[in-house]
């Protein structure tokens, strides 16, 4: 039997319990962010069976192992790529690029592109991968083929469904995503992250390699596109092309992670413009967040308060008990 001041415990209790569960309202929980090592390179580029365990390359790449994996050289005619082996199939990640990209001359291109498709290792005209291809292409464009009034080089995104193909005369305005403006050509210290989340977001920003007072680096935002679907089995590739005009497209490192428990509350705040410095993506740590440090704090303090609720009323009905059997004796 449990008395009136224990059904006031238990409801107290039954209160907490829905706390915990509910969590602290107006939180937003930052995706936690894995390595994907399989996904990622650094020099060294090749082991010593002149291979990479996780990439294969070919064309026209050149590898210095311990510099970069040079996907064109600054001659004409050129085309070269670097493919992942194993297919990537997590909802949402980020893919960090270090890249150089320069030659002797004043009229320089075509440029190198950034690839998530269902196919790989396919050489062909988009800037030295096939066309009509089924999944993303982020191209970071040298030499402006349509004379369009916007700055190049250019980085812009195409989502292909198979069927689709590259306008390659008009650098692909006809089904573009989004573009912006990025003068990497001859910058040594050019990166540049791709952050995407199933069904949701398809985020590029940029950096000149230019630091902070605090020698952070500042990142610019690029585009921002929602509503966003990839094939959920795709594989990871870089490529370049040169024609009359040439550059020396190099690779310096890649950096990926995934996003783990990512959703449209955890989508960030709407930023400036292009050309708004924003801060450097955050390593990965096992602890998400200040607030979810908070939140399981709190959660851990409720469910030991909880617990010493619980026996206390446990221990009183016992002892009611007890009273009521020898009371009768």
């Amino acid at each position: 039997m449990v008395f009136p001041a224990d059904k006031s415990v238990l409801v107290f209790l039954l209160c907490i319990w829905a706390v915990a569960a509910r969590g602290q309202p107006g939180q937003s929980q930052e995706p936690t962010r894995i390595p994907l090592y399989s996904f990622s390179l650094h020099p060294p580029f090749i082991e010593d069976n002149l291979n990479n365990r996780w990439w294969n390359f070919g064309g026209d790449t050149i590898v210095e192992s311990n510099k970069f994996i040079r996907l064109t050289s600054d001659r004409p005619s050129q085309s070269g790529w670097l493919w992942g082996k194993v297919p990537l199939t997590a909802a949402g990640w980020i893919c960090e690029i270090q890249f150089h990209v320069h030659g002797e001359n004043s009229l320089y291109g075509d440029g190198f592109a950034f690839w998530y498709t269902s196919e790989k290792e396919i050489q062909g005209p988009v800037f030295g991968s096939k066309d009509y291809f089924n999944g993303l292409g982020i191209f970071f464009d040298t030499y402006n083929n349509g004379r369009h009034r916007e700055p190049f080089p250019i980085v812009s995104a195409m989502v292909g469904d198979g069927k689709t193909y590259y306008d390659h005369n008009n650098d692909g305005r006809s089904n573009q995503l989004a573009s912006c403006s990025f003068h990497f050509q001859g910058l040594e210290s050019a990166r540049a992250t791709i952050k995407y989340i199933r069904g949701e977001l398809l985020e590029v920003r940029t950096t000149t390699g230019v630091t902070d007072n605090n020698g952070v680096l500042m990142w610019n935002d690029c585009f921002s596109v929602t509503n966003v679907t990839l094939p959920s089995v795709g594989y990871m590739g870089f490529t370049a092309h040169t024609g009359d005009v040439h550059d020396a497209h190099d690779i310096l490192g890649i950096t990926t992670t995934g996003l783990v428990n990512s959703g449209s509350s955890n989508l960030p705040p709407a930023r400036g413009s292009a050309s708004s410095p924003v801060s450097q993506p955050k390593p990965y740590n096992p602890v998400q967040s200040k607030g979810s440090v908070g939140s399981a704090l709190l959660t851990a303090l409720l469910v030991i308060v909880g617990i010493l609720v619980l026996a206390y009323v446990v221990w009183n009905v016992v002892q009611q008990q007890k009273s009521k059997s020898f009371k009768r004796f």
